[in-house]
């Protein structure tokens, strides 16, 4: 994970800057591709595209490699994510919204192997 935080920028070989949150669980994901070591921003990581499982969209990347600590890392670039309102009623402390904000898309993350 980031030594400088959860969320850090970094540059693809492109150029292509992907602000990106780190975190260690997600859920509705799909996997793309094989692992690659090459242009891995977490030295010993090998790293995999990471897809929404719902609709495709690119969400970052999972980190892996079982001989560190953590073995298995996920980078969310921040461009790929989209970020829903709570609708289960479950937080009573909650404020109201008028309900032109009450729209919701689950774009959860949950890792298919």
């Amino acid at each position: 994970m980031s030594a400088s935080g959860l969320m850090a920028a970094y540059v693809n070989p492109h150029g292509a800057i992907h602000e990106t949150l780190t975190v260690l669980k997600v859920k509705n994901i799909r996997l793309t591709g094989a692992e690659v070591a090459e242009h891995s921003w977490f030295p010993g990581y090998k790293w995999t595209i990471a897809q929404c499982r719902l609709c495709g969209n690119h969400l970052g990347w999972r980190f892996r490699n079982p001989a560190l600590k953590p073995s298995t890392f996920y980078g969310l670039t921040r461009t790929g994510l989209i970020f829903a309102r709570n609708t289960t009623g479950n937080n009573e402390n909650e404020e109201e919204d008028d309900a032109d904000n009450n729209e919701t898309t689950d774009h959860s993350i949950d890792e298919e192997d």
